[in-house]
């Protein structure tokens, strides 16, 4: 189609707002490129995860074939393979983690302008929620940190999948376009499985371009979808429940089980939470806790109220769909149906809110905000109110958007390494355990042992019973070399939560071994591998017990299923040549 030479002159300017947006952007988030790496499942999912250090044909596979056994806790397959892209060219400098994640930001910005631009019939409002989406602080978490990265990835190939469906909609004589649609879709789910909402939204554009019949064909196309969806949603809580087991991970283990009712009003009070911090964000951390702390079985009662509260917005908004735009459901339902599975009403992990999982959820809602924004600028028959009002207009957005830079910015700093990340969590939530936690493994990791026994004894000042504060004693106690004190709080930290027991057990076993106490080490990790077969420091570690009983046989056997598990572990590669060599001496000399 020709386009007049106004649309050119518009498209022009849409572009070079587009390019200047992108390089505000990049400036906006350059101070993270000397960001350090956060104990924060920077560790986890990168640092000490072995899948990604083998960069080949080979250790690709592995990553894929540990996700469809479960094994693979994080149960991000491609991001893995991402992550494993970057470690083979850039080790672990986190300068390229960085760059690499503004990077991606700065591609999705292109796709939400893009998709944008098909959907809305204004040219500013691309525009604005390009812009929004770009700089917003709600946003910051997902790009300047690296373990979000799947967020970034799951995104990039979600809205790419979404244009593609638009544009095989408009022309459906190229059928690849669907093929690539469907494609596009894989992969977001195997960077991350909250993309099962994708035949959702899809189903909401048909319905926003006005192609939305119920035909035969549709079905069909619709029950790939949603099937494809749905078998992923499913693996990946089966592989969470599985990876549990193999890590031996209490974060993911710590599930909170909370009745449909409680679960009701949690979800409602955490999408009031997002869309807070999205208007107003100027209280944001790494994690948001709910009003309504979990106490004595009973949630407080201004929690329900908050909680209730949501979800009255969403029915009102529904009583009343007649008299609102088209644009302000797709706005809305971009941003619930995508945030819906990090809402609590599924079964969660654990009661806190992230502000990254508004990352691809804010798309629509910043769509919403742009066309409201657009709106008001003009008289409901189209004629542009009147310039002073517009002019009061546009300074009361520039200051306000403004104060969201100097916040994006702040964020940057924030998450400059894990001591500012984690002052910054307790000056936000000062009577929470968990920065503290965290900044007691921290010092236990630099060998400030004397440090990390100050927070540790900090959070147990809160809770004596505080499972993992006590695991961190006694892992700290142990690499003192005070033995006899790890066992006494570990068997503590044991007594307490009877489930996922497999590392405190087995940390418990090693202590027990160096004091010399073989049989009750032998006792505590088979306990450890009872509760989970798989656990590869327990075996590891009765596996060199039992060479050290010259029971080698044994000591064979578990080495060889250690290398089922994990072929290229070089712990068990190099024992297994070992022990094949004392088996063979033993037999030679008739023993």
């Amino acid at each position: 189609m020709q386009l007049t030479e106004e649309n050119k002159y518009l498209f022009r300017r849409q572009i070079l707002g587009l390019i200047f947006i992108l390089a505000g952007t990049f400036t906006l988030f350059s101070p993270s490129l000397s960001n350090q790496f956060v104990n924060l499942d920077d560790g986890k999912f990168l640092l000490f995860y072995p899948l990604i250090r083998d960069f080949s044909w080979a250790g690709i596979g592995h990553i894929f074939y540990s996700y469809f056994l479960g094994r693979n806790a994080p149960v991000i397959p491609l991001t893995d393979v991402f992550y494993a892209l970057e470690c083979h060219f850039f080790q672990l400098v986190p300068f390229y983690y960085h760059l690499v994640s503004i990077l991606v930001h700065l591609g999705n910005v292109i796709l939400v302008f893009c998709l944008v631009n098909l959907l809305a019939k204004d040219r500013v409002i691309p525009i604005l929620t390009a812009l929004l989406f770009a700089a917003h602080p709600i946003n910051a978490e997902a790009v300047v940190w690296v373990s979000a990265q799947k967020e970034l990835f799951y995104t990039f190939f979600f809205l790419a999948a979404v244009i593609s469906y638009i544009y095989w909609r408009r022309d459906p004589a190229k059928p690849w376009l669907l093929r690539l649609t469907f494609g596009l879709f894989l992969l977001s789910l195997l960077s991350k499985a909250s993309a099962v909402t994708l035949p959702i939204i899809l189903i909401m554009v048909e319905r926003q371009e006005g192609n939305l019949q119920i035909s035969p064909a549709f079905l069909r196309r619709m029950f790939i979808f949603l099937l494809t969806g749905l078998f992923f949603g499913l693996w990946t809580l089966y592989a969470n429940y599985i990876s549990t087991n193999f890590t031996g991970d209490e974060y993911f283990a710590s599930t909170k089980y909370f009745s449909f009712f409680e679960r009701f009003v949690i979800s409602g009070e955490a999408l009031l939470t997002y869309v807070g911090c999205a208007l107003a964000p100027f209280a944001l951390s790494c994690y948001h806790l709910f009003s309504m702390e979990y106490v004595h079985g009973k949630l407080f009662l201004s929690g329900i109220f908050l909680g209730m509260a949501g979800w009255y917005l969403i029915a009102a908004l529904f009583l009343f769909r007649q008299k609102l735009p088209g644009w302000f459901f797709f706005g809305f339902g971009w941003t619930f149906f995508i945030l819906f599975p990090v809402l609590h009403m599924i079964q969660m992990n654990d009661s806190l809110i992230y502000e990254r999982f508004f990352y691809l959820p804010s798309v629509g809602f910043f769509f919403l905000l742009a066309s409201a924004i657009r709106g008001g600028t003009r008289h409901p028959e189209g004629r542009m109110v009147t310039a002073k009002l517009k002019s009061i207009l546009g300074a009361a957005l520039v200051v306000y958007f403004a104060m969201f830079l100097v916040v994006t910015e702040c964020r940057c700093f924030v998450w400059r390494n894990t001591l500012t990340l984690w002052y910054d969590a307790i000056k936000k939530n000062p009577n929470y355990v968990l920065p503290y936690t965290q900044l007691g493994k921290y010092y236990e990791f630099q060998g400030d042992y004397k440090e990390a026994q100050k927070y540790y004894k900090g959070v147990l000042s809160l809770n004596k019973d505080h499972k993992e504060a006590l695991y961190g004693m006694g892992r700290v106690w142990l690499k003192l070399k005070e033995y006899r004190k790890a066992i006494g709080v570990l068997s503590q930290a044991l007594s307490i939560d009877p489930t996922n027991n497999q590392a405190l057990l087995t940390d418990r076993g090693v202590a027990y071994r160096l004091i010399g106490d073989s049989v009750k080490a032998k006792k505590d990790f088979d306990m450890a591998l009872m509760f989970s077969p798989d656990f590869i420091i327990a075996l590891r570690n009765r596996m060199f017990l039992l060479m050290e009983q010259k029971k080698y046989q044994l000591a064979l056997a578990d080495c060889e299923y250690a290398l089922k598990i994990n072929p290229r572990d070089i712990v068990f590669l190099t024992n297994q040549k070992i022990l094949q060599q004392l088996i063979s001496k033993a037999g030679k000399s008739g023993k």
